[in-house]
């Protein structure tokens, strides 16, 4: 909590001292790319968003947008085995979320100057994930009596590979105007689904406004 308000702090600082008094003509639809960080709540695994997304201004600090993201996430239990003859074997067993996801939101900037924006935006999305992370492992080892002279992994399953999932999310993002039409920045996020997935991501952004 204390890093979101230091940020929150640090964007409005560079927002105040980048004011001027030169009115541009402000560009009313722009395409933005995000890729960054991303964390994914169930099973605590970190990953990767790469996101594209179209915006358009309907009010002067009002807008909508449409996009198409994808995440990856990846994780391990780690399993490490030395046999009888004392080598060293990496039996983790390792995991991989994705997904894939479109949607919609409303956005609103707080502070818009003719060098820097500073605002946020929410909205709904539907998502599509394939997940090969397991609900439960056990792990039987030589000395429990299996027969085997390696350990046995027991995956039980209670949720689908694959789902399909409606969500919300909520984006606050800062942009500095390098020029009238190219912007650089930042944004962070969380969101939430039917499926019981909560992600959060800090992304870096480039865009093109016209």
């Amino acid at each position: 909590m204390k890093k979101l308000s230091f940020l929150l702090y640090f964007l409005s600082s560079i927002a105040g001292y980048a004011q001027d008094g030169n009115d541009k003509i402000f560009l009313k639809n722009a395409v933005i790319i995000n890729a960054g960080s991303s964390f994914h709540g169930t099973g605590d695994l970190r990953g990767f968003e790469v996101n594209i997304e179209y915006l358009d201004y309907f009010r002067d600090k009002l807008f909508w947008s449409v996009n198409f993201s994808s995440t990856l996430h990846d994780g391990d239990f780690p399993i490490d085995y030395t046999d009888q003859r004392g080598e060293l074997f990496d039996l983790s067993v390792r995991y991989t979320t994705a997904g894939i996801q479109i949607g919609s939101k409303i956005g609103y900037d707080f502070l818009r100057t003719n060098k820097c924006e500073l605002g946020t935006k929410i909205g709904g999305f539907i998502r599509y994930q394939s997940s090969s992370y397991y609900d439960e492992l056990i792990v039987y080892y030589p000395a429990a009596g299996t027969g085997l002279d390696t350990p046995v992994n027991v995956f039980i399953n209670r949720s689908p590979q694959r789902t399909i999932a409606i969500g919300a999310e909520l984006k606050l993002f800062f942009n500095y105007n390098v020029t009238q039409k190219i912007f650089l920045g930042t944004v962070i996020g969380i969101q939430t689904d039917s499926n019981g997935d909560f992600l959060r991501n800090l992304s870096f952004t480039g865009g093109i406004r016209f």
